[in-house]
């Protein structure tokens, strides 16, 4: 079971006196030397797991020599959390304590301004000192959490440790602004129906003078920082939106996607991947493999989604109740491979959404195959004058920790990062944060029945985000092949309250949906 309750309090490095603490920020921003450390067992720390102290005596504490430092094994979590007074740069260093069983490949996840980073770190050496993880900006009054992840522990007693973080202020950010998208409500949206925006600007006390929503569908939607629409055109919106502050500098715009789409008929999505699509792990009968798929399936049935599973491959199709079994997962499959076949597998069986996981196999750091998958799915959007949307994974670790699962990653999403700002309709997800290594793992490449759902769970929030929820319930339709066949209809579930329209009344087929709000300092889904 874990264990989310703090560690009893032992200080925190942070000043407590406001006053004094927002003076010497001020006066220590000047001179660039702030820094705040937050010191293990501090109030501004959080774990999961067991915590043990460390015998280790190069603990960091500088006026409690032998206080001793934490360490863990097996997908434990150590977190840090920072809320910085002033926006600006500043420099994260760490500090671990000597110890021969520690590991030389710890998993660490750095909240910062535009997002999330994970990183790999040596505790093998230079314990009992501070290193230097990167510089990261950060936004005045917003809380970032830092996250170690503690590696297996393995035949050798690997151990992770766990002690000090350090913020050292490096100066402030660019004079430009920081554009932040805080809603676009509903995300998803039927033809006509009223759509609320909502943005605001992340500075260093200058004034935002002007505001621009752009379409890339429709242009120039607005040049307030809120307003509402009910006109935009049906399709797959990319949304920018950027501020010009007092000094005459436009901010690098922020971006969301924003669908708009009829509900006539259901929306294909081909999951697409390795055996983690088709389902390998405590199952093996192919009739019963399903992974992720079926209880995503059925989570978007129960919230009123009208969905149609596509691809080639028929895996779980013994399973009950029954799910709509169709998919593109080929075990052992590269992403090369992938990138060689997804035109073709798409003009067999279009889809409008394509949930991609792809990578385990033959692993490297290079994202360069999956950025050719991107470019085959462009291709395929030109060829055939449509729009796709790809839900493309952070994929999953192993069981035994693989940095280089980590770099490739980090590859990725800057790639996906790149093309979504020229207009690519991509939301990254993070799936190799989702699991629980020690427990969540069938084998070191598959998950348990129950990381497979916690990884429907990930792909669940990025799609109610992209799917118009139209309360009508239709029979489920199962393709197979050139055949479908219809089962009844969900009955019972709960009726849906409309939302607020640009006259105050819902309309007729709205539904209650959650805001889409990608603000890029908390990793949203959507902001990478």
């Amino acid at each position: 079971m874990k264990n989310n309750r703090r560690m009893p309090l032992k200080r925190s490095r942070i000043p407590v006196g406001f006053p004094c603490l927002l003076l010497v920020l001020f006066l220590g921003s000047i001179a660039g030397v702030t820094e705040i450390i937050i010191d293990n067992d501090a109030p501004e720390t959080a774990f999961t797991g067991s915590w043990p102290k460390s015998t280790a005596t190069d603990a960091y504490d500088p006026d409690e020599t032998g206080t001793p430092s934490r360490w863990s094994c097996n997908g434990s979590t150590y977190t840090w959390t920072f809320t910085p007074l002033i926006t600006g740069v500043y420099e994260l260093s760490m500090w671990w304590s000597s110890h021969a069983s520690r590991s030389s490949a710890v998993p660490l996840s750095i909240e910062y301004l535009m997002g999330r980073e994970r990183v790999s770190i040596d505790q093998q050496v230079n314990g009992g000192r501070w290193n230097r993880i990167g510089v990261y900006p950060f936004a005045g009054g917003e809380r970032y959490d830092v996250t170690l992840i503690a590696a297996p522990g393995e035949a050798q007693n690997y151990s992770t440790c766990a002690d000090a973080v350090r913020f050292r202020f490096a100066g402030f950010t660019d004079t430009a602004p920081v554009a932040k998208i805080e809603r676009i409500d509903p995300p998803a949206a039927e033809p006509n129906q009223c759509i609320r925006f909502q943005g605001s600007s992340i500075d260093t006390g200058n004034v935002p003078t002007a505001y621009e929503w752009r379409s890339d569908l429709d242009g120039i939607i607005s040049r307030q920082s809120a307003f509402d629409i009910d006109s935009l055109s049906s399709g797959v919106h990319t949304i920018f939106f950027r501020i010009r502050n007092d000094k005459g500098g436009w901010s690098n715009p922020a971006t969301a996607l924003l669908v708009v789409r009829d509900c006539s008929r259901p929306v294909p999505i081909m999951p697409l991947g390795d055996s983690i699509t088709y389902g390998v792990g405590e199952i093996r009968d192919a009739n019963l493999s399903t992974g992720y798929r079926a209880p995503l399936y059925r989570s978007l049935r129960r919230a009123g989604y009208d969905v149609d599973f596509v691809g080639e491959k028929n895996t779980g199709g013994h399973v009950s109740p029954p799910f709509d079994v169709q998919h593109q997962g080929l075990p052992g499959i590269k992403d090369e491979e992938a990138a060689a076949g997804i035109y073709d597998w798409l003009t067999a069986h279009p889809a409008e959404i394509v949930l991609l996981h792809i990578g385990t196999n033959s692993l490297t750091a290079n994202e360069g195959d999956v950025e050719r998958i991107f470019d085959e799915i462009d291709r395929y959007e030109f060829d055939n004058d449509t729009d796709l949307i790809v839900v493309a994974a952070r994929i999953i670790n192993r069981k035994t920790y693989h940095p280089d699962t980590t770099v490739f990653n980090n590859n990725v999403q800057r790639m996906a990062a790149s093309r979504i700002i020229a207009g690519d309709k991509i939301v990254l997800v993070d799936q190799e944060g989702a699991l629980d290594y020690a427990v969540d793992m069938w084998d070191d490449l598959h998950p348990t029945n129950i990381g497979y759902a916690k990884m429907a769970d990930v792909w669940m929030k990025a799609l109610v985000r992209l799917l118009p929820a139209c309360n009508r319930f239709p029979p489920e339709a199962f393709t197979t092949g050139n055949a479908v066949s219809e089962t009844v209809g969900i009955d019972g579930l709960p009726a849906t309250e409309g939302i607020g329209s640009c006259v105050d009344t819902p309309p007729a087929d709205a539904s209650n949906r959650t805001s889409i709000n990608p603000a890029p300092a908390k990793g949203d889904a959507s902001a990478f």
